[in-house]
């Protein structure tokens, strides 16, 4: 019985890494505004139940992103040695690569935006597995 135990664990610890995605678009995103003004989101992409897309980034009430905001990045970057465009590029490639958001890699400065993003990518995939396109809101704290 301890075996079988055993095996249901990893199985189930497993099946993160290999979810039955379904292909297309799918979007989760914060539930609401921050106290910044600011609502994280993730666009993610399948094909061949494949992730092979994912758009990791922050937005306003005004739909301006936090990637393109020049003098936000140039700050941010003085504190934290990598500003949001970098950010996302590491977190969306790491992702794509093992397929799995609990094998991002670490990055310096970035601890509270990578739990963001694992917590959306699970959200985004669970749609992806439901075949859900509408958009998927989240508590991100």
């Amino acid at each position: 019985m301890r075996k079988l135990n055993v095996s249901l664990g990893i199985i189930l610890l497993g099946s993160l890494a290999f979810a039955n995605l379904n292909d297309g678009e799918y979007r989760a995103e914060q539930d609401k505004y921050d106290k910044r003004g600011w609502k994280v989101f993730l666009d993610l992409k399948v094909e061949n139940q494949k992730i092979t897309g994912a758009k990791f980034d922050y937005v306003n009430k005004e739909g301006a992103y936090k990637s393109q905001d020049k003098a936000y990045n140039e700050k941010y970057k003085e504190i934290c040695n990598v500003d949001v465009p970098e950010l996302a590029s590491h977190i969306e490639k790491s992702f794509i690569k093992t397929q799995n958001p609990e094998d991002i890699d670490a990055l310096a400065g970035a601890t509270e935006s990578i739990v963001q993003f694992k917590v959306l990518a699970k959200a985004a995939m669970k749609a992806s597995e439901n075949k859900d396109k509408s958009i998927v809101l989240v508590n991100v704290k």
